[in-house]
Parts: C-alpha cells; sequence; structure tokens
C-alpha cells in the first residue's frame, strides 16, 4: 500500500469548482484522512457527496483501508460537512478531526 499525501482538484467539472485532499497514516495501520473543499456557489448541489462516495469506494474496495476519518475544519459550513459525513459513513467507524 503506497502511503502518500495527495490533492486533486474536482475536475470533472470545469472550471474546477474545489479541492479532495486524501492523506494515509504512515506504516501499515490502514487509515486515511479525507477533506474536501468546494466553492461557495458550488456548495449544495450533491459534488460533495458524489465525491465522498467514490472516494469511499476506492479507499475500502480497492486500497483495503479499514477506516477513513474526515477532517472538518471549523467554520460556517462545519454543521453541513458533519451531516454529510455522518449520512455517508457507518457511525461507529467515523472519527471526526475538527482543524
Amino acid at each position: 500500500m503506497n502511503h502518500t499525501s495527495t490533492s486533486t482538484a474536482i475536475d470533472r467539472v470545469k472550471p474546477p469548482i474545489g479541492m479532495v485532499f486524501l492523506t494515509s497514516t504512515p506504516g501499515p495501520s490502514g487509515e486515511i484522512s479525507v477533506g474536501i473543499i468546494l466553492d461557495e456557489k458550488s456548495r449544495g448541489k450533491g459534488f460533495a457527496r458524489q465525491v465522498i462516495k467514490l472516494l469511499m469506494k476506492w479507499a475500502f474496495d480497492e486500497m483495503k483501508f479499514h477506516r477513513m476519518q474526515a477532517v472538518v475544519l471549523d467554520n460556517p459550513q462545519k454543521t453541513d460537512a458533519l451531516t454529510l459525513f455522518m449520512q455517508l459513513y457507518d457511525a461507529t467507524s467515523l472519527y471526526f478531526e475538527l482543524g
């Protein structure tokens, strides 16, 4: 398993509307952290939900991570982000890191 950090623009929409970041822990821990930043005009349209679902499939099915952590910034969108992650994750395996 390759443990790296990467950032990539959400590039299915032109021009890019945000960024997703993934960070895995060093060693064979099988944990990954995910965060997403969207342009203000692009929020509430389902983009974050689609991206997180794709990332979850990739992380668990293909890369065999056993835990995904949501990195949620303490800002006015925090409640929306927490709600999204709670809807998509099994709450027993969810860990939030408030930045």
